[in-house]
């Protein structure tokens, strides 16, 4: 008799580690669990896409985004964590970027907007790129790294170098997986031609 183990299997077994993690740390933290974060890593509503992780607006804030970054370090497969307008300063920035590092997702988005950290979560951010080798593209609108926000509050030249390290890294990223895309279509390309 042969056991057929589906992706589903596979993904359902993800979001109970994650929930069961998630509540464990709740508890250890003396955190109520939110809601939004409960859903999401619920096995028995299937994710549209299961390795993107939209917390949008749910103001987890720095105390949460550690029981939640523990559940999303348990996914190596993550390509999307989108945390905008949450509410994360400092500690909220290094505690995820601890969760992340020693276990680097296939992360290829970052949403960070609206989030209110200072020279200490934008160096650990800055970690967190170098350290995430898919990641092409942070979301930074209205934080500490966006120039603008840079500009209209005279921050020290400090923010622009990270910015400009941040989006240094991510450049050269993305041109190497253009050049990758067009390797590899032209080899398609030589392999049709008769």
């Amino acid at each position: 008799m042969a056991y057929l183990f589906s992706l589903d299997d596979a993904v359902n077994d993800l979001l109970g580690l994650q929930r069961e993690t998630y509540l464990r740390l709740c508890v250890e933290l003396r955190l109520k669990p939110n809601s939004a974060v409960l859903r999401r890593f619920d096995p028995e509503l299937e994710p549209e896409a299961p390795h993107t992780y939209d917390f949008a607006d749910n103001y987890l804030g720095d105390a949460q985004i550690r029981a939640v970054g523990a559940a999303l370090a348990l996914d190596r497969r993550m390509e999307e964590l989108i945390l905008g307008g949450n509410g994360l300063r400092d500690n909220g920035m290094v505690a995820l970027v601890q969760q992340l590092k020693y276990n680097p997702p296939d992360l290829k988005y970052l949403d960070l907007s609206s989030s209110r950290f200072s020279i200490v979560g934008a160096t650990a951010l800055r970690e967190l790129v170098n350290i995430c080798p898919c990641l092409t593209l942070v979301g930074l609108d209205d934080t500490c790294l966006d120039p603008a926000f840079i500009a209209k509050r005279g921050f020290s030249c400090d923010y622009n170098k990270i910015a400009g390290d941040i989006s240094e890294v991510l450049n050269k990223r993305d041109e190497m997986l253009q050049e990758e895309e067009q390797k590899q279509h032209m080899q398609r390309s030589e392999l049709t031609v008769f």
